[in-house]
């Protein structure tokens, strides 16, 4: 296991978010979709603040309604 350490959380929001951003355009380029399902709370608005900022064909993701 490869662990990091992020001096703010800023920082570990926007690597998350990076993470995140390259595999949902590697299921986009490999199956046409992807699905992505989120929680939410204080500790992760970085990281979704980060994400919908990156380049992403959001037209393309699926998250289930709830």
């Amino acid at each position: 296991m490869e662990v990091k350490i992020y001096d703010t959380p800023d920082e570990l929001g926007l690597a998350a978010a990076s993470f995140t951003a390259d595999l949902l355009n590697r299921y986009i380029t490999d199956q046409g979709y992807a699905r992505l399902l989120l929680s939410t709370g204080a500790s992760q608005l970085s990281t979704l603040g980060a994400l919908v900022q990156l380049d992403v064909d959001w037209s393309r993701v699926e998250a289930p309604p709830g």
